[in-house]
């Protein structure tokens, strides 16, 4: 395992050394110290690559930083021989063309596409009133058992990356998880992430049985509220899931052009 510091250093390493340079690494540097001092993080140096590998329960998700696409593939092939048996997925950012190049060096070591995400942007938001949020409430504490039973249930973990009982604690902590109950049970939740004068919609579901009921509306006007002060506002959304992305459409949302190209290596897919 690696310590945050050394993670760092290695890609400022990889960043200059090459004038191809690729990369589909983009966390937090607080993001990286919590996962290092959970023991899920840890990095392949190559020559010329550096991929970084993060344990998700049963998967694993593979980053890389790359000086050009002959190393990327060279540190792919050293990973499937430590690992042929490895479910892993990868999440490839960026315009439709880049994203094109560095996935032929995937599928060179059997992944395979599984999903694609779009990026949609809204500049500002909206003024709401405290009537477009009744019934919503701040997660506690308590809540974050029940929240990630929700998520492991209602979410795709390829697609959608399901959070850390240890990363909710910090997101409920700094507020920034709004629930919806219906009696006992939790009938919807929104988690956001602000960060100066920019905000993410990180996730925004409803559980299934409670459609209908204007849940998700009401969570989205609390977060509209809770952001009220950012100038821009983005989030990821399935590419084909038509209907999620006309109701962002109707909230000020739109496509700006950057995609994430999911992929995924299951065992029986391996090179032969």
């Amino acid at each position: 395992m690696t310590e945050a510091g050394v993670l760092l250093e290695a890609m400022d390493r990889i960043e200059r050394s090459g004038a191809e340079f690729a990369v589909s690494f983009f966390a937090s540097a607080s993001k990286i110290e919590a996962w290092s001092a959970e023991g899920v993080l840890s990095i392949l140096p190559c020559e010329g690559a550096l991929l970084i590998l993060r344990h998700d329960g049963p998967l694993l998700r593979v980053s890389h930083l790359a000086s050009d696409q002959p190393s990327l593939s060279a540190a792919l092939g050293k990973l499937i021989a430590m690992m042929p048996d490895q479910l892993m997925v990868a999440d490839l950012v960026g315009k439709p063309g880049d994203i094109e190049r560095v996935a032929q060096a995937y599928r060179r070591h059997g992944f395979a596409p599984y999903a694609q995400l779009v990026r949609m942007q809204r500049m500002g938001v909206p003024t709401m009133t405290a009537d477009g949020v009744m019934g919503v409430e701040l997660a506690r504490a308590e809540d974050v058992p029940t929240l990630h039973a929700f998520m492991q249930r209602w979410l795709d973990p390829l697609s959608e990356q399901i959070q850390g009982v240890r990363e909710l604690q910090e997101a409920v902590a700094a507020s920034a998880v709004f629930v919806v109950r219906a009696g006992c049970e939790l009938a919807g939740f929104l988690i956001l992430e602000a960060t100066g004068q920019s905000a993410v919609l990180r996730y925004w579901h409803v559980a299934g049985h409670c459609h209908g009921q204007g849940i998700g509306s009401r969570l989205m006007h609390a977060f509209f509220g809770r952001c009220a002060s950012s100038r821009r506002v983005t989030l990821w959304v399935v590419a084909d899931n038509v209907d999620a992305i006309a109701k962002y459409h109707h909230y000020g949302f739109s496509e700006d052009g950057m995609i994430d190209s999911i992929m995924v290596r299951r065992a029986e897919t391996a090179t032969r």
